[in-house]
């Protein structure tokens, strides 16, 4: 998501039921908007909080939103591409490789495209 479509995908959100991948969206869309961390703490604690459950579970069905997670709210793009990773080796979607991509570039770390090769 770009800053020019956080704002009317905030519209469309308002009415979405809730769902873990469209709060992501929606905390990535106010982050875009200018709201700060601060003002969608619930929301991030929330996602986390899934996340780690997921972790312990040992559940990688949403590794996507995990990854973008990492890489666009919280800022570890370490985490992020570990994320990435293991989402790629379940989902080859244009979008699980475009975050592929990104984390590696994030990264500097080649060696994890050449499943892509």
């Amino acid at each position: 998501m770009n800053a020019g479509l956080a704002a009317p995908a905030l519209n469309l959100l308002e009415a979405a039921p809730a769902s873990e991948p469209l709060t992501l969206l929606k905390v990535r869309a106010e982050l875009l908007t200018g709201k700060s961390k601060e003002e969608v703490l619930t929301d991030i604690i929330s996602l986390e909080n899934a996340i780690q459950a997921r972790q312990l579970r040992s559940d990688s069905g949403h590794a996507r939103e995990s990854a973008q997670f990492y890489l666009y709210v919280k800022n570890n793009p370490e985490l992020a591409h570990r994320y990435a990773q293991e989402n790629f080796r379940h989902q080859k979607e244009a979008e699980d490789i475009e975050l592929l991509l990104a984390t590696s570039a994030i990264q500097n770390d080649t060696q994890s495209l050449e499943p892509l090769y």
